[in-house]
């Protein structure tokens, strides 16, 4: 048996993976918990909220053969694929997200409620990630920074589940500015 990467339903990727569990099947959604300010429609009143938001958007991993159990799974799409054939996950991969995980899956703790941070690039530079971040070892373009003000995240552009996926990640696991040549060649 090995690990695979599973599409979720978006916001009910830890429903699917709790419903993986309940079928027998060994799964694995690396999440963080979140605390931020949310404005209420129409007014100028803002509330606080805790969830606990997947550190990947719309993707868990499971171990197992079974693809048909997990296709019926409520909260799972598919089974990612890469050239019709299900994307095997390297061990070590998931061996490091667990490692840094906390036994329940939660990297990190964020209140974005009261934010102070510093972040030089741009849309369009690329970055690599830090060796805090689960995305280590990987180069990202930056899609967004437009989120900096409201919750210390970016959005950027990585290569990984077999294309271009877009994540949300805090400024925080974004290292330096990367030359895109160097870029290109990691990539490639």
């Amino acid at each position: 048996m090995g690990w695979h990467a599973i599409y979720a339903e978006r916001n009910r990727e830890l429903f699917a993976r709790d419903n993986l569990l309940a079928r027998g099947i060994e799964a694995f959604c690396p999440f963080e918990v979140v605390t931020r300010r949310i404005k209420a429609r129409g007014q100028n009143l803002y509330r606080v909220e805790t969830r606990n938001e997947p550190l990947f958007t719309n993707y868990l991993f499971a171990e197992t053969e079974d693809y048909a159990t997990v296709r019926e799974t409520r909260g799972v799409i598919e089974v990612v694929k890469s050239g019709g054939v299900p994307l095997r996950m390297p061990a070590r991969v998931i061996e490091r997200l667990r490692a840094i995980a906390g036994p329940d899956g939660c990297f990190v703790k964020r209140d974005t409620t009261k934010p102070s941070f510093h972040f030089k690039a741009f849309v369009g530079d690329f970055v690599e990630f830090t060796k805090d971040s689960p995305l280590h070892g990987l180069i990202g373009r930056v899609a967004s920074v437009g989120k900096l003000d409201a919750t210390g995240e970016i959005t950027a552009w990585v290569n990984m589940f077999g294309g271009e996926r877009q994540v949300d990640v805090s400024y925080k696991l974004v290292g330096p500015i990367v030359d895109p040549s160097i870029a290109a060649s990691v990539a490639a």
